[in-house]
């Protein structure tokens, strides 16, 4: 008896919790060929004129349709991980095999036709990095190994509730972050297209615009953020040491517009050594933009660079930062700052909000 109603219970739940879960996301794979054109952003990288990526790219996600996902991004968004074989076709950037996970918010979304933005970050494993007498002509990267950023718009048109058409147009970069030099980074644009599989069957809700760019005024907040960090990045040639260590605080004042964006406003001080480095104290007034991701934020920030002590050689520079909020008020995370349109140091940092 007891195990004709065990049978009896586990037949009724077993397809209520199965259906629950395909309401909750659904599963995918898609593959699709890639195309690109290396940009020349610096004369140090001019030997990589006329070279064109051939990548074929496998992404493995989830497209989640729960009402917490709509209610804090405004859409039903993804998230999964990319991967991609690149042929650089180039002797001097060789090969290469990203692995990157991605967030992918809707624009929009109907049964006939989707659009997204998509921006993902992650790892690429190289096969012919700088090395002074066997390929000194590779000053793009000088390490095996580089951390890969990209941007750009997702098309999607649905085939059946298991197959859709898949366009892609994104800007990738990658670089180490100024881990070792050189480290002048590779830039390219890409496009690519090819099909999608939907794992479980396919759903779409009813057809709306998304509401990610929504301004909800009883959803507007604002606060002030400080934080402390530490970086490190390769100085060979001052005459010092390889590895110099660089302290910093950075300050602003962010302003949530959107659900999903926001503002910003503040300053970054740092402190490196004035005599292993040209910049010594430097002092950066930051405007920027602010991805907020439930509880992570990705920021980018352009400032120009005041210095202290010394002279730098670029003023312009970039912040780039993705943090984790816990407790509420505090963060961790990591930022990637770029003078010019080179990488200069991968940093640690923690701080507090009010």
């Amino acid at each position: 008896m007891k195990k004709s109603l065990l049978h009896i219970l586990l037949f009724v739940l077993v397809p209520i919790v199965a259906q629950q879960r395909v309401a909750d996301y659904n599963r995918y794979v898609s593959v699709m060929p890639a195309y690109g054109k290396v940009q020349i952003h610096s004369r140090h990288v001019n030997n990589l004129l006329g070279a064109y990526p051939l990548g074929l790219e496998i992404d493995f996600g989830r497209h989640y349709f729960h009402s917490s996902a709509k209610q804090t991004y405004g859409c039903y968004p993804r998230s999964g991980f990319s991967f991609t074989v690149w042929d650089f076709n180039s002797d001097v950037l060789g090969y290469g095999l990203s692995g990157m996970f991605y967030f992918e918010p809707f624009l929009f979304a109907s049964n006939r036709f989707m659009c997204s933005l998509k921006g993902g970050i992650g790892i690429i494993l190289l096969t012919d990095p700088y090395d002074a007498e066997d390929h000194p002509q590779n000053l793009a990267y000088s390490l095996p190994v580089s951390f890969p950023l990209s941007v750009g718009l997702n098309v999607y048109v649905p085939l059946s509730y298991k197959w859709s058409l898949k366009g892609s147009g994104y800007l990738s970069h990658f670089s180490n972050g100024g881990i070792k030099q050189p480290n002048y980074g590779v830039n390219y644009p890409v496009l690519s297209f090819g099909v999608e599989y939907a794992l479980d069957r396919y759903r779409v809700p009813p057809r709306e615009h998304s509401q990610m760019l929504r301004v909800d005024p009883g959803m507007r907040r604002h606060w002030i953020e400080t934080v402390a960090g530490i970086g490190s990045k390769d100085v060979s040639g001052t005459g010092i040491e390889n590895t110099q260590f660089i302290l910093y605080f950075h300050s602003r004042y962010i302003h949530q517009w959107t659900r999903i964006n926001g503002w910003s406003a503040g300053g970054l001080f740092e402190f490196e050594n004035p005599v292993a480095t040209p910049q010594g104290f430097l002092f950066s007034p930051l405007l920027g933009h602010v991805f907020m991701l439930g509880d992570f934020i990705f920021s980018q920030e352009i400032g120009y660079s005041f210095v202290m002590a010394g002279d730098a050689y670029h003023r312009m520079m970039q912040l780039y930062a993705l943090q984790y909020h816990f407790f509420q008020r505090w963060v961790v995370g990591f930022n990637l700052k770029a003078q010019a349109n080179v990488a200069d140091y991968v940093g640690l940092r923690f701080g507090y909000s009010w």
